[in-house]
Parts: structure tokens; C-alpha cells; sequence
């Protein structure tokens, strides 16, 4: 005999009826929640797959970028030294070339000398041997200032090209340091929000699953009350107080949708105002 015919006959059918809505009421919401529990499993692991391939796939862009960021810095600054080099060896070039040119106009004013020396009779004297070796002397002196001007220019090229080469490499450590935070940065952004949606997931199974075991409690509370109006007395008010409390513990979370199931066995700890078939009938439209 189910519920509805226990509670068509005496209080004991009624008692039992009760006993067993109780046991009924904790098992079928304790599997609901159960079921509430196991229902947000595979929602989380998506979100959680979702989260390591979102992150992967943003590391493995960003470290592509940087590899290409390194890759034209590193053929930038070799170019670059390349180019250095060749203007050095330009400007070595032209200074061998001058003083080269130098020398061969100094060599034509001296043998223009001696020739005229010797055409005017003083080739074999001292006056004229000091006349061609100061040309000479001059030629000297003038090959020595083209090596100092070109020394200074190279000394300078020298200090351009190893001060860009220097600013390069500064210039590539910090943009590859920026890359490097700004990757940690979106790395760890990203880890936060997948967080935060995991974390609410799981609040909102906890909330879900709190609120069926309270409707549970609700309704057992509910039965011991119903049961125990039957005994008289004041016992039925332990039940009625039971039912507060779940109702205070878990009300928040289940919707108020059992918070009358004591009324279902008689409204404040009596059936004294309900019929036997009108007890069945609220039943049934709860769904027992």
C-alpha cells in the first residue's frame, strides 16, 4: 500500500505514510543533488580544456612572434655591422690611395728639381741637394697629416660603429623583455579568467546542490512534523522547528518552493482541518 492509501485509513496508516515520505523525501532530493553535482563535471572540464588550449595556442603565437622579432633584430644588426665595415675599409682605402698620390707628386717635384739643378749647374752643389730634400721633407710632413686626418675619421667611424652595434643589442634585450612581460602578463590574465569561471561553475554547483538538500531537509522536517501532530502534544512543534531551521539554512538557495510541506500534513502540526483524500490531493500535485 502506497502513501495515498496509507493516509485514507487510521493515524498509524497516517504515522507510516509520514515515516516513509520522510525516508522518501531525503533519498529522492539527496540523488537529485547528486545528480546536480555530476552535471557540472563535464562543464568544467570543458571550461578547463578550453583554458589549457586557449593558452597554449597564446604562448606558442607569442613565442613564434619573438623568435620572428629575434630573427630580423639579429639580421638587422648584421646588416648594419656589415655596412660599418665597409665604409671602414673604404675609408682605409682612400687614405692608402692619398697618401700613395702624395707620394708619387712628391717623387715628379723632386726629380723636377734635380733636373733643374742640373740644367742651372747646382745639381752637385749643397744648395741645390737641401732644395730637392725639402721637398721631400715637405711631402713627409704633408703624408702625416693626411694619416692623422684619416685616423681620426676611422677612430670615429670605430666608435659610431661599435656604439650602434652596443645600442642595438640594448635596444633588442628590452624589447624582448617587454614581449617576455607582456606574454606573462596576458598569460596570467587569461589563467584568471578561466579561474574565475571554474570557481563560479563550482559555486554554482555547490549553491544548486545545497539548495536540493535543503528542499530535502524542507520536506522531511515537514513528514516528522505531520507525523508527530498525530501524536499530540507538543511533539509536533520539534518538527515544526526542525522545518524552520532547514528552511533557514538552505531558503536562500531553494526557491521557497517546499517551504509549506508541513501544511501538507495538516498546517501548523494538525490535520485536523484536512481530509484524508485532500492530504492525498496535495500530494499528488507535488508530484509524491
Amino acid at each position: 500500500m502506497g502513501f495515498f492509501g496509507q493516509l485514507l485509513f487510521g493515524s498509524d496508516s497516517k504515522k507510516r505514510a509520514a515515516e516513509a515520505l520522510k525516508a522518501d523525501y531525503m533519498s529522492r532530493y539527496g540523488q537529485y543533488a547528486a545528480d546536480i553535482e555530476r552535471s557540472f563535471d563535464p562543464i568544467i572540464a570543458q571550461i578547463s580544456q578550453f583554458r589549457d588550449q586557449n593558452i597554449g595556442r597564446y604562448r606558442s603565437d607569442f613565442e613564434t612572434s619573438m623568435r620572428n622579432y629575434s630573427d630580423a633584430f639579429s639580421k638587422a644588426q648584421q646588416q648594419y655591422g656589415t655596412g660599418m665595415d665597409k665604409a671602414l675599409a673604404e675609408m682605409r682605402t682612400g687614405r692608402e690611395s692619398t697618401i700613395e698620390m702624395l707620394r708619387q707628386t712628391v717623387a715628379r717635384q723632386q726629380q723636377t728639381a734635380t733636373a733643374r739643378n742640373a740644367f742651372t749647374g747646382l745639381g752637385s752643389t749643397t744648395f741645390g741637394q737641401a732644395r730637392v730634400e725639402q721637398i721631400g721633407t715637405q711631402g713627409a710632413l704633408q703624408e702625416g697629416v693626411v694619416r692623422e686626418q684619416y685616423a681620426q675619421q676611422l677612430s670615429g667611424l670605430e666608435a659610431q660603429r661599435a656604439m650602434g652595434l652596443s645600442g642595438m643589442t640594448m635596444q633588442y634585450g628590452s624589447g624582448i623583455a617587454q614581449m617576455g612581460a607582456q606574454m606573462a602578463q596576458g598569460t596570467s590574465a587569461l589563467y584568471q579568467n578561466y579561474g574565475t569561471q571554474i570557481t563560479g561553475a563550482e559555486l554554482a554547483r555547490q549553491q544548486q546542490a545545497y539548495g536540493a538538500r535543503g528542499m530535502g531537509m524542507q520536506g522531511y522536517f515537514g513528514a516528522q512534523a505531520a507525523r508527530q501532530s498525530l501524536e499530540g502534544g507538543d511533539a509536533g512543534r520539534f518538527g515544526q522547528l526542525g522545518m524552520s531551521v532547514a528552511g533557514g539554512l538552505f531558503g536562500s538557495w531553494a526557491g521557497g518552493g517546499f517551504s509549506g510541506l508541513g501544511s501538507m500534513f495538516g498546517g501548523n502540526g494538525s490535520d485536523a482541518s484536512l481530509s484524508a483524500s485532500q492530504l492525498a490531493e496535495r500530494q499528488q500535485m507535488r508530484g509524491f
